[in-house]
């Protein structure tokens, strides 16, 4: 029975008290053994946060419970003391199917009672099975069932007495496949039965929290629906099912139960149903049952119904199980067992964080936990990560628990994510680890970026302050404040999640000048004629203006313009849709148009490769969904779950209107990130459109997100795209068909050599 909320909240504030004194106690190191044992915790922490059949419906902080239970994790010396706390943690989940259990029960000599017995007594047909001894040989048990059929037809009621005195191995044979294959189910039932349902909780991506407008992701429940069973008997015969834990239950019997068929009494605490659990290892072989699935109805509502017997000696629970058979018809008087009720469409998984900014010990290992199940279970690309997403949490946890203050919590965060490689990889909030590099967001009188290596002034942002500083478009910036430029990036190559080198390093210089309203930086710059020299550049809000129009040094030109009468040039960043029909009819007469996509655009390549091709439709793209349906964990009685993609073609659609006829080129770079480089293979599959530059950034999918403690924001991208003949895009980016970078010598002659050698190579074909 699921905790009241009454008591939730009461149990909450007394774990809060308990945590606050057990975190004010704790040791500054731990053993291995003690991390080991939170980041498996929180492995299970995330199955059941996100997979869980039902949790998500129910109020139950399942972050909060973990939180609160890390300080004595990492305070447990000993197998014992980590088990005690693992179950008053798994208790308040309310759910006996996911618990710990103990070890198994030997098993001694050869003993025929271990095989189903028939005994009469009273006309009532007595099955018995005393242990699991035997199990093993299927085919006997199986004999053994196939000769109780006849029995059963003449019987007044049967009592199955399931209560092995063994445990057996974890996921054992039990009598669900026994009851199956042997044929006897028919004979149970005077009327049409159908077996449960096992319903488990799946997603189509992570849903984000905090809802982003149009979110293609969303969880949702799948059931593998039970067979039909069609009757064999003439005449109602009832069924008493005495069970305990030790062995799995025929689910017929709850189907049973639930047309007034039969009835299970049990000695335990739970049902063992096959396939409704699986079990798992924690350190310490601390064996974990955690459920997966719930059983239903055709209603949808939870069948996991029992009567509790307390167990007795000898045969007394039989006794009972024998008189509720003779009186069978006044049982079924009684008001049916109620369950949990039927449960609506799964809800998003819901956050309720402190607003500290340094989080307590026991948040900040949820945040790693967080983290790392979010990623392992739902990103797409995690297949592309060059380093094993297990052996990250493992090295970085211990940073997690170590952070002595928010801004050690904030580098731990940002050492742990930047393994996604993703350039959707963003971490947002109040505080984070930007704020330890760079001081302000206000730009100086220049803008840099890295050219040919090194850190070069790219663009003047205000010309009488920059010649007042004595800084110029070529400059090589070496020392920023004394701290030479390659040590400065090194440095922050730790926290910057990125899916290529190129586009980390445009992350990293960003902002790497800019800081506070009127903060000064000194740099130290080599001039065009080889001198070093020392200048202060100042940051202002006057300086800053929007970086789509920095990025390029043609900002000053029109969106589209005629470069000569038989070249068009666009500038596809600022360009919108409502400006299509106007540029094509100005470009009517010319042989190409060159497509600058140095940036990002402004969602118009939908609208506009259409018009760029004779196609009635085609193939643009693969979009690929991760579906996950099942656990990560390492189970001793269920295979780990495979990537799971769901990948389908996005077509795009002819048009109507007016197309254009002649050549088109788009220039690239690293600054063409997500909806550029799906741009890029809307216009390449449309009329192959020419790439000219360097590598585009290698990040694309839809972006989705979560919280985690201290305000913090991580992002992600959701789904996988790639081109239509499967090759990868993400990481590797759009190629170009021709090749060419900036040089520190092209900047300070003012020339745009990516646009001129598209020009080249419309003059010449080469």
């Amino acid at each position: 029975m699921l905790l009241k909320s009454a008591l939730m909240r009461k149990l909450t504030a007394f774990l809060c008290i308990l945590f606050c004194f057990v975190e004010g106690k704790a040791q500054k190191s731990y053993s291995p053994i003690q991390y080991k044992r939170v980041e498996e915790a929180g492995k299970v922490w995330g199955h059941i946060k996100y997979l869980h059949p039902y949790i998500q419906q129910q109020s139950i902080n399942w972050d909060s419970a973990f939180a609160y239970s890390v300080p004595f994790f990492l305070q447990s010396k000993s197998k014992e003391d980590y088990t005690t706390q693992l179950r008053k943690w798994l208790s308040l989940l309310g759910d006996p199917q996911t618990r710990l259990i103990s070890s198994n029960t030997p098993s001694t000599g050869k003993d025929t009672s271990s095989y189903p017995i028939a005994t009469w007594k009273d006309s009532v047909l007595v099955v018995s099975i005393k242990s699991l001894q035997g199990f093993g040989d299927f085919n006997k048990v199986l004999n053994r069932l196939e000769a109780l059929i006849p029995l059963v037809s003449k019987a007044r009621g049967v009592l199955f007495d399931l209560r092995p005195v063994d445990q057996g191995k974890p996921g054992d044979l039990g009598f669900e496949d026994l009851f199956a294959y042997s044929g006897i189910e028919p004979y149970l039932t005077d009327t049409l039965i159908q077996k449960p349902a096992l319903r488990k909780l799946a997603y189509t991506g992570f849903p984000p929290e905090d809802e982003l407008s149009g979110s293609p992701y969303y969880p949702y429940y799948i059931t593998k629906t039970g067979a039909v069973v069609y009757p064999k008997l003439l005449r109602k015969c009832p069924v008493v099912f005495l069970v305990n834990e030790n062995i799995q239950l025929p689910s017929i019997a709850l189907s049973l139960q639930a047309c007034r068929r039969a009835v299970v009494l049990n000695e335990g605490d739970f049902l063992n149903v096959k396939e409704i659990s699986l079990s798992h290892y924690l350190p310490d072989s601390v064996l974990l049952k955690i459920r997966v699935a719930e059983i239903i109805d055709a209603t949808g509502a939870p069948l996991e119904h029992f009567r509790k017997m307390e167990p007795q000696e000898k045969d007394s629970n039989q006794n009972k199980a024998l008189s509720l058979l003779k009186s069978f018809s006044h049982a079924f008087n009684e008001a049916k067992p109620t369950g949990n009720p039927t449960r609506g469409k799964p809800n998003a998984a819901s956050v309720d964080y402190h607003p500290t900014l340094y989080p307590s010990v026991g948040y900040r290992a949820l945040s790693a936990a967080k983290i790392f199940s979010v990623i392992d279970y739902f990103f797409p690309y995690k297949q592309l990560m060059e380093q094993s997403w297990d052996s990250v949490y493992h090295q970085l946890l211990p940073q997690f628990i170590q952070a002595k203050d928010s801004a050690a919590y904030s580098l731990a965060v940002a050492k742990m994510y930047r393994f996604i490689q993703d350039n959707h990889g963003i971490i947002d909030g109040p505080y984070t680890w930007k704020n330890q590099f760079y001081s302000g967001s206000f730009s100086p009188s220049v803008y840099a970026k890295m050219v040919q290596g090194k850190l070069v002034v790219y663009q003047i942002m205000n010309d009488s302050a920059s010649r007042k500083e004595g800084i110029a478009v070529g400059d090589i910036i070496e020392q920023i404040n004394g701290v030479p430029v390659a040590k400065l990036l090194e440095t922050l190559r730790h926290y910057q999640a990125a899916s290529t080198g190129n586009y980390q390093d445009l992350l990293l210089t960003r902002n790497i000048l800019c800081g506070k309203e009127g903060e000064s930086k000194r740099l130290t710059i080599r001039k065009s004629d080889g001198r070093l020299k020392t200048v202060k550049v100042t940051c202002s809000a006057r300086f800053s203006e929007n970086f789509r129009q920095r990025q390029r040094m043609l900002n000053h030109w029109p969106i589209f313009k005629l470069i000569d009468a038989v070249t068009g040039y666009v500038d596809l960043g600022r360009l919108r849709g409502e400006m299509i029909d106007s540029m094509l009819t100005t470009f009517k007469s010319t042989k190409a148009i060159i497509m600058d996509m140095r940036g990002y655009p402004r969602g118009t390549a939908w609208m506009l490769a259409p018009r760029l091709t004779d196609k009635k439709s085609w193939r643009a793209a693969v979009v690929s969904f991760k579906r996950v349906e099942g656990p990560h964990l390492n189970a001793l009685d269920a295979p780990q779950e495979r990537e799971n993609i769901s990948s389908g073609f996005q077509v795009l659609s002819g048009t109507d209107k007016d197309r254009y006829k002649g050549k088109t080129i788009m220039l690239i770079n690293e600054e063409a990130n997500s909806e550029a480089e799906h741009s890029g293979l809307l216009f390449k599959t449309a009329n192959n459109t020419t790439f000219v530059g360097s590598p585009s950034a290698g990040a694309n999918g839809n972006v989705t997100h979560f919280k985690i403690p201290g305000q913090l924001n991580l992002y992600f991208s959701g789904c996988a795209i790639s081109w239509p003949n499967g090759k990868q895009l993400q990481r590797v980016g759009l190629q170009p068909d021709i090749f060419v970078v900036p040089t520190i010598k092209g900047l300070r002659q003012g020339k745009d050599e990516v646009l001129d050698r598209a020009v080249q190579f419309l003059k010449t074909n080469k």
